[in-house]
């Protein structure tokens, strides 16, 4: 008996209709992402092909990301200044990226 991997734990993955149906800014072929990984503004959000982003992550802000890139689970990629994650990259579980346009100034 085949066993299918897209609905492992109960999450599974997004299908292809419904990433299209939320309009990344470009998304190409074989993108896997988690449905327990929400997904903020992703007209903003640049996927390339062979692209793959574990569960509990969290996508948000002007993100790039290339062909072959893996993103393991607990992920945090806040690209308001702007995330590119280059070709045959891929990303740890646990870290966070925190890209930022604001400047904070310090405290007197």
């Amino acid at each position: 008996m085949a066993v299918d991997r897209s609905v492992r734990g109960g999450g599974g993955f997004y299908s292809r209709e419904e990433l299209l149906a939320m309009n990344f800014r470009n998304l190409g072929e074989n993108v896997l992402i988690d449905r327990l990984t929400p997904i903020y503004h992703p007209d903003k959000i640049s996927l390339g092909s062979n692209v793959r982003i574990g569960s509990f992550c969290i996508l948000s802000g002007d993100i790039c990301i290339g062909n072959y890139v893996h993103i393991a689970s607990y992920v945090f990629l806040n690209g308001g200044a702007g995330i590119e994650m280059r070709d045959f990259s891929s990303v740890s579980s646990g870290v966070k990226f925190l890209r930022n346009h604001r400047i904070l100034k310090e405290r007197d």
